[in-house]
């Protein structure tokens, strides 16, 4: 089979390139948001809903993994940051307005239930850890920690988890498992790590931020809670990597855009970055360790800018199959959904001959290519389609070689236009691809005659013509 495709290399000039690009795929899709302000963004899996909060609108929009709307929460006064339980049963919101946590169930997009939090708490950022709901609440310049166990029919509301701390900014929240985060904002950025699977607030480290992560303005925890990766909004041009255990930095990503300002960690620690780049790339995906992203996004790029990424607006679905952000641009705000963003990009090809001769074997010859390396066992489906077989007809697989070349033979039985299809379905590091060829197939051309040509007949004479078809 390889010596065939061999020989017949030097007479291939029908070639067709698929190419999965380190731009946005085909079925990337978006939709619009009736949302007027931008506060967090959460994924629910088990159901497939994205959930934004609009604090202006006093509502949480929920859409599903297209991005079209599917419902509206209303009468969430102020509505800010926004945590999923574990299970996917609900999501917490915090309701600065109405010194309240409410809990939206997600089977049907409703408030299910309300926590008070007291007269003048006012939460603004919360996070789920170790089976209780933190909130960090307070007026300015005495804002503490809080937190509550929903699986108690009334819960307890505990305040002041943290004595003798006081905060002029309500701190973000990550969390990870019994890893609770607490990450400052601002000019002189702090990090605080606790275990809290004691339901009480364990410190385990924290300290001042310095370099790339001055100025953080979002941050990201892993899955697995031992890595954290922060942005800063208006010092670097790189997000920084650090390890939970000890604060040290472990490394950067540099993104060729200025302050970074949005960061999320996929469930393989894939890390995507966003930045408020209306002229530049807005959206910067990385293998984990790595200083080159693998995919970048750009939307809308012109001399009058683009759409931009809000900041804090990325979010990974809980199984790294999508990428969501929020996007502004025009007027409008988008939840924007970049599929197979965690999978490298894939270039596939497949060279047949330009002509071949029905009911004679041909080869064909293609090739995979990216950035990383396919499984061993790695397989292209080939399919061909002519006039027997308008809808298709598999001819089987073909083995993907260590170099990502792969052959196959075909004994084509119909002329006309033949096309041979190769489809890699993908895998898990490998996003899907297929390539095409056109083969001319001949065809013959019988002969056709017909009698009497020629002849003379009068006005209204019946006359019968035969007509002969020759050999098909």
């Amino acid at each position: 089979m390889r010596t065939v495709a061999t020989a017949l290399a030097v007479l291939f000039s029908s070639t067709v390139m698929a190419v999965g690009t380190a731009g946005p795929a085909a079925a990337d899709s978006a939709g619009a948001l009736p949302i007027t302000s931008y506060g967090d963004i959460a994924v629910d899996g088990v159901h497939k809903r994205v959930y934004i909060s609009d604090p202006t609108g006093n509502k949480v929009v929920v859409t599903d993994y297209t991005g079209r709307v599917v419902a509206t929460v209303p009468d969430l006064s102020g509505v800010r940051d926004l945590a999923i339980s574990p299970d996917s049963g609900f999501v917490y919101a915090a309701l600065p307005g109405a010194d309240a946590v409410v809990a939206i169930e997600t089977t049907g997009s409703t408030a299910a239930a309300r926590y008070s939090t007291g007269e003048n708490t006012d939460p603004q950022t919360l996070a789920v850890a170790g089976g209780r709901v933190w909130f960090a609440y307070g007026q300015e310049s005495s804002r503490n920690l809080g937190s509550f166990d929903p699986a108690q029919g009334t819960p307890e509301i505990a305040l002041d988890q943290l004595p003798g701390h006081a905060w002029t900014v309500a701190p973000e929240l990550e969390s990870a498992g019994n890893t609770l985060v607490l990450g400052f904002h601002g000019t002189w950025s702090e990090l605080a790590v606790y275990d809290v699977s004691t339901g009480a607030p364990v410190l385990r480290k924290e300290g001042a931020q310095a370099d790339a992560r001055s100025d953080m303005a979002d941050f990201a925890l892993s899955a697995d809670g031992a890595q954290i990766v922060t942005t800063s909004g208006t010092s670097s041009y790189e997000a920084t990597a650090i390890d939970t255990g000890d604060l040290t930095r472990t490394g950067g990503y540099p993104i060729d855009a200025y302050g970074p300002d949005s960061a999320a960690i996929a469930p393989d620690g894939t890390v995507a970055l966003a930045a408020e780049s209306p002229y530049d790339k807005d959206v910067f995906v990385f293998k984990p360790g790595t200083t080159e992203p693998f995919r970048t996004y750009t939307y809308g790029a012109s001399a009058s800018g683009g759409d931009i990424i809000a900041a804090q607006g990325l979010s990974w679905a809980p199984d790294g199959s999508r990428l969501f952000a929020i996007a502004r641009g025009q007027g409008k705000t988008y939840l924007r959904v970049l599929d197979d963003a965690a999978r490298y990009p894939v270039t596939a090809t497949v060279s047949a001959p330009a002509r071949a001769t029905r009911g004679k074997q041909i080869g064909a010859t293609g090739r995979l290519t990216s950035d990383k390396p396919f499984p061993a066992d790695a397989k292209v489906t080939v399919v061909r389609t002519d006039l027997d077989s308008p809808k298709g007809k598999s001819l089987g697989t073909s083995t993907v070689a260590a170099n990502g070349a792969f052959t196959f033979t075909d004994t084509p039985p119909a002329g006309g236009d033949v096309t041979y299809t190769a489809q890699y379905a993908g895998d898990a590091t490998h996003v899907p691809v297929s390539a095409e060829a056109s083969v001319a197939v001949s065809r013959a051309t019988p002969s056709l005659t017909l009698n009497h040509n020629g002849a003379l007949y009068s006005y209204g004479t019946d006359v019968s013509f035969t007509a002969h078809l020759g050999t098909t």
